[in-house]
């Protein structure tokens, strides 16, 4: 019985961490969109820039692959998941790890 509540719980914070991983990257989006007139001098990443200018400084292009490949992360991950939970959950973890850090330099 313990270790079966145990799986239970593995389980439970791989959705969690899934569930924070969409809700972190919705909210960069979201405050994308609301400076988005400061995106172009205020994106750090350099392919987020480079989309910026390509389509004439309007952020639209890069929401959408942001948002798109999010979409997959969030539907392959639990395809790792389902064929070994180990890989699934240590991928999983990496993915949140690098979202909780983005959330921590969104606020600070």
């Amino acid at each position: 019985m313990n270790k079966r509540l145990n799986i239970k719980m593995i389980d439970l914070s791989f959705y969690l961490m899934m569930f924070l991983i969409g809700l972190v990257a919705l909210i960069d989006v979201y405050f994308s969109f609301k400076h988005s007139d400061n995106m172009i001098n205020g994106e750090f990443n350099p392919l987020g820039k480079f989309l910026i200018k390509l389509d004439d400084n309007s952020i639209a292009l890069f929401m959408t692959l942001k948002m798109l490949s999010t979409m997959m992360v969030l539907s392959i991950l639990p395809a790792i998941y389902h064929v070994s939970k180990k890989h699934g959950y240590v991928t999983c973890m990496g993915v949140f790890l690098f979202q909780a850090w983005l959330f921590n330099f969104l606020f600070s």
